[in-house]
């Protein structure tokens, strides 16, 4: 069986003459960051599939609250990227587990450091 760095089914990687499947994860923005992915960020983010933003001017207006961003990056497999300190509290009150926080980077317009919030289980 062929091991994958990333979990299960989109993208086709062959291994010793066998299919394997990986899922590419999405991107979640949150409504404070839209200007660092325009401005800084699309082409970092090339690894991921598809980029949503949250906020009323968003992708996904209807994601106002971090309780249904963690419920959000849970059901689509999403890596959620914040400047936001405390979000990861609303994560355990959707029923996740565990989640990964990462310093992903700094946004020196915004002055802030960018955070990556993956759920793990």
């Amino acid at each position: 069986m062929c091991k994958t760095a990333l979990p299960v089914p989109i993208n086709i990687l062959k291994c010793r003459s066998v299919f394997c499947y990986f899922m590419i994860r999405d991107a979640l923005i949150d409504e404070e960051l839209s200007d660092w992915l325009v401005i800084d960020n699309r082409g970092r983010l090339a690894g991921y599939g598809k980029t949503f933003t949250t906020g009323k001017n968003g992708d996904l207006p209807w994601l106002d609250s971090d309780g249904k961003v963690a419920t959000f990056c849970k059901e689509n497999n999403c890596d959620l990227f914040t400047s936001d300190k405390k979000p990861y509290t609303n994560y355990f009150d959707a029923k996740i587990q565990s989640i990964q926080i990462s310093r992903y980077s700094y946004w020196r317009d915004g002055k802030r450091p960018i955070l990556l919030i993956r759920v793990i289980g």
